[in-house]
């Protein structure tokens, strides 16, 4: 047994000493990606000079998990073989690290640089990320150590660069995150001017995203922090987290906008809309801590991304417009993600520009999304162009049914005998619901209708088609110079295909011009006959105290008298039996009222108004 641990303890320390041999600078080094350094967890608060005497292992694998409390120590040796000094720049490349000290140490033990950075690190931020600037003379060996303390892990990744190799690199990678930003920008004032214009909810919804999603990813890579947040860069911790959630939410916001998922899925919806009011979670886990935000960022994470994108794909099966651009910028962002989670754990290799593809993809998704939005208002606008041209037709036909139903109504002012026969009819529609006839059915009888088609219509259209289909009823029904009853008989018959779908409201007056004589026939109006003796004030007309569908009442008009048949709009808006004019007087105020163009515009329209009085004048010829 004890030559088997032994053989292991060699072998231990062969694997240690592999793995801290010095990293060699010779004089064409550019950089170098030391992913093995050695390592030390720890809860001390150990100083650079107590941290010499502690042992350090290799490092296991990419990523070092951390428990609340710990910190993590990494180093390595590096050894010149260059004819000359060589300034070099060792820095931290993980964005999301509350504290990273670098320390480089000579032989001597003593610290020829130090430099911290860090999100926690109160002060002004000189650089994007955890840097160290430092010198190695020719033949000089130096240690360099750091010290990360952050929420949950660290890569045990650090890139060392000769001084001319990062200035460009620096450079290109500000120019990406300008580029970036001026993308952003770009947009959102475009996007914006055209919301001023539309007040469109899903453009609403893409510009609230991308507001969020721009101002995260530069405070993600460190540039806000370093050019504005200036002495409070520390709060870039607090407020990536609130970012993030923003994000999520207005990325799920704009989801359910985009799909009107309210008006085709409301089930789906009310999902969606719970998962949009989790995205705050990590919001309210920053009341207990930066690990807890952390985990909570990440949760929300997951149960935004993979649920939209099936949702994306099922609408995209479902073959709704844009759906397939809309699965293709939203995979984007997602895929580089993954990628940037596989090669923080070391599944992936290391490679340039990693650091970019987040942005990148991000602004990809952008102009996808920009090019949806665009396309949406370019079916619409064509959508329009076909609604403008069939409204016109569509007036152009209300105009001819207009002209052709006013050729219909008959005098407003007619002498029969000694019966005086005025009327007033004003369509407050397009085209009118009501009708009113007067025929001359004998020698000394006329027949007087009023019907109301518009009472149980929602169309203006289909009561029109009514009261045109009432009026050739009635004038077909005087053949042969029929009694009032069969005039009415009649006209139920021929009525009967448009009765059988929508009733039909008429009253139908037959009276003698010259006794004054007659009989009225009420069928489902609900406005009464009126009558104004000579001398007083309109009556409802009672025929023994009974009132009922179908009803037929006898009636007598004495010299003065008048009987009055109107429709719903004038007994809702009028309360005649108070109206102290005369019904010619009447009507005539309600023949000369303005024309409500503007209203009905606004509003809904009104009923339409129709009114008709017969006066006997007994003696007059």
């Amino acid at each position: 047994m004890k030559p088997c641990i032994l053989i292991f303890a060699l072998m231990s320390l062969l694997i240690t000493g592999l793995g801290a041999q010095p990293i060699a600078i010779g004089t064409g080094f550019t950089e170098s990606l030391i992913s093995q350094p050695e390592y030390l967890v720890t809860t001390a608060k150990f100083e650079i000079g107590d941290v010499f005497r502690e042992r350090f292992g290799a490092s296991p694998k990419p990523q070092i998990h951390l428990r609340t409390g710990e910190s993590v120590w990494l180093r390595f040796e590096l050894a010149s073989s260059a004819s000359q000094r060589v300034p070099l720049m060792a820095r931290y490349e993980f964005p999301w690290t509350d504290r990273a000290e670098f320390f480089v140490v000579r032989k001597d033990g003593t610290t020829a640089a130090h430099t911290i950075g860090g999100d926690a690190v109160e002060g002004k931020r000189y650089e994007r990320l955890p840097l160290a600037h430092f010198d190695i003379a020719a033949g000089e060996q130096l240690w360099l150590y750091l010290r990360v303390t952050t929420v949950a892990h660290t890569p045990s990744l650090i890139h060392l660069y000769h001084q001319d190799t990062l200035t460009p690199r620096v450079f290109l990678e500000l120019l990406a995150q300008g580029l970036f930003i001026g993308i952003a920008v770009m947009l959102l004032i475009f996007h914006f001017n055209l919301y001023f214009a539309t007040r469109d909810q899903a453009l609403l919804g893409y510009l609230l995203y991308l507001t969020a999603v721009g101002f995260f990813m530069p405070l993600r890579s460190g540039v806000l922090p370093q050019m504005i947040f200036g002495s409070r860069a520390h709060l870039s911790d607090a407020v990536s987290v609130v970012m993030a959630s923003a994000c999520y939410f207005t990325g799920v916001s704009f989801v359910r906008r985009f799909f009107s998922l309210r008006l085709f899925l409301p089930r789906i919806d009310r999902w969606v809309f719970c998962i949009q009011w989790l995205t705050l979670a990590p919001v309210c886990a920053l009341l207990f801590g930066r690990r807890e935000a952390f985990i909570a960022e990440n949760l929300a994470g997951l149960l935004v991304g993979p649920p939209l994108l099936l949702l994306g794909i099922h609408q995209a099966l479902q073959k709704r417009d844009q759906a397939l651009y809309f699965v293709a910028g939203y995979s984007l962002p997602i895929v580089a993600a993954i990628i940037d989670n596989l090669v923080e754990n070391g599944v992936l290799p290391h490679f340039a520009g990693r650091n970019e593809m987040l942005p990148a993809a991000m602004a990809l998704e952008f102009l996808f999304f920009a090019l949806i939005i665009y396309r949406k208002f370019a079916d619409s606008e064509l959508a329009r162009s076909r609604d403008k041209e069939r409204l016109s037709r569509v007036r152009a036909e209300l105009a001819f049914a207009r002209g052709i139903q006013k050729s219909l109504i008959p005098p407003l002012q007619q002498k029969f005998g000694s019966l005086a026969f005025c009327a007033a009819y004003r369509s407050e529609k397009d085209v009118g619901s009501d009708y009113f006839d007067v025929v001359k059915t004998g020698e000394d009888t006329i027949g007087v209708l009023v019907t109301d088609t518009g009472t149980h219509r929602t169309s203006s259209l289909a009561s029109a088609l009514d009261a045109s289909a009432v009026r050739m009823a009635f004038r077909n029904s005087f053949a042969g110079l029929p009694e009032p009853r069969e005039v009415v008989a009649r006209m139920f018959k021929l009525l009967e295909p448009v009765t059988r779908a929508r009733p039909v409201a008429f009253t139908y007056i037959a009276v003698n011009t010259t006794t004054g004589a007659g009989t009225v026939y009420n069928h489902m109006n609900p406005s009464p006959i009126l009558v104004q003796r000579a001398g007083g004030r309109a009556k409802i007309f009672e025929s023994e105290g009974v009132h009922a569908p179908d009803l037929q009442s006898q009636f007598t008009l004495n010299p003065g008298d008048h009987l009055i048949a109107l429709t719903a709009g004038v007994a809702r808006r009028m309360n005649l039996l108070r109206d102290s004019l005369s019904p010619a007087h009447r009507i005539q105020k309600i023949q000369n009222r303005p024309q409500r163009q503007k209203l009905r515009r606004t509003r809904r329209a009104k009923e339409d108004l129709t009114m008709v009085a017969l006066g006997f004048e007994a003696g007059r010829e």
